[in-house]
């Protein structure tokens, strides 16, 4: 079933907010001196966090749904709960500006 206009603005905010936390993620990790030093050994292959090595192993890049290493994360699985999320309030946030406009018209007729 194809989405309406509202459905796809809802999904469309909703993925923005998870994009931008993601990104604000990266953006931690590539200034915090700890982040940016810190490694995981998988399959005997040290991985950074972040694409700030010579070698471009990393968990986490700022285009990470292409990213390899996606497989040693649950970055699929948290992007879908907060897509989720964010979707719901969107829509609470949508509902309670049309109840001030609905608000606003029927104050209009009692004038």
């Amino acid at each position: 079933m194809e989405q309406s206009f509202i459905e796809k603005r809802i999904a469309s905010k909703a993925t923005e907010r998870v994009d931008k936390d993601y990104r604000e993620f990266i953006d931690f990790c590539n200034k915090n001196p700890f982040a940016k030093q810190i490694q995981i050994k998988v399959n005997n292959i040290n991985i950074f966090l972040t694409g700030n090595n010579y070698n471009n192993q990393e968990l986490f890049s700022p285009h990470n749904t292409n990213n390899k290493n996606n497989d040693f994360t649950n970055y699929i699985d948290i992007f879908n709960k907060l897509q989720k999320k964010y979707e719901k309030e969107e829509t609470e946030i949508l509902l309670d500006k049309l109840d001030s406009v609905k608000y606003l018209f029927d104050n209009l007729n009692n004038i």
